[in-house]
């Protein structure tokens, strides 16, 4: 079995074990308990395919709390993400993915929160630097790499890829679009003098490592 295969597999068990353990009525929704609620966005094949790809890759790399929390900064001037444009579909999966990781929980017995033995020290490195190219660099990096895996473990067809190369090249449209909007509104904090985004330059770049 591959790898990624593999923790695909132990993470489905993890999630499988946790909702057998909770009580009936926690699990359900009942007796006033709030149930689990799926938006629209998340019902979209392209947030869900993003979101596990970064999720996935970041447990496969065992990603350390102080690196995900470098990405993760907060912009002191928008008060946004500084490493994520607002409303780009393809920041806001990768960004809810770098959360929900951040807010993992323990594998169970005396095993540890994840798997890898950490990011490569150059992309650490690249995320403690001052300049936003080089951390944007990383960001692009992480998701191009993670997004690839994804896809090609779904084996896809020629036509399937040609969708997903128009999926990601609208994502990436419509996250400039978002950016400009930004800048014109003079809030885009970290991002007034970028004209790319670093998620978005990743997800379609995995396309192109997989020709």
């Amino acid at each position: 079995m591959r790898p990624s295969t593999l923790l695909a597999s132990i993470v489905t068990v993890i999630v499988l074990v946790a909702a057998l353990a909770l009580p009936a009525g926690v699990a359900s929704g009942e007796d006033g308990a709030s149930g689990a609620v799926a938006g629209p966005r998340q019902a979209d094949p392209t947030f869900r395919t993003v979101f596990f790809a970064v999720l996935e890759g970041l447990y496969d790399d065992g990603a350390s709390n102080e690196f995900v929390d470098l990405v993760l900064r907060e912009d002191p001037e928008s008060g946004g993400a500084m490493h994520f444009v607002g409303g780009c579909p393809l920041c806001a999966p990768s960004l809810a993915a770098f959360r929900v990781y951040r807010a993992r929980a323990p594998l169970g017995g005396k095993g540890g929160d994840t798997f890898g033995a950490g990011v490569d020290e150059a992309l650490v490195a690249g995320m403690r630097s001052d300049d936003m190219d080089r951390r944007l660099d990383v960001v692009e990096t992480l998701v191009a790499r993670y997004v690839a895996r994804r896809l090609a473990s779904l084996r896809l067809t020629e036509a399937e890829m040609a969708e997903w190369r128009v999926r990601m090249a609208e994502g990436r449209k419509r996250g400039e679009g978002f950016l400009r909007a930004m800048q014109g509104q003079k809030r885009a904090g970290a991002f007034t003098d970028q004209d790319r985004c670093g998620a978005c330059d990743g997800a379609n770049g995995a396309l192109d490592a997989l020709k």
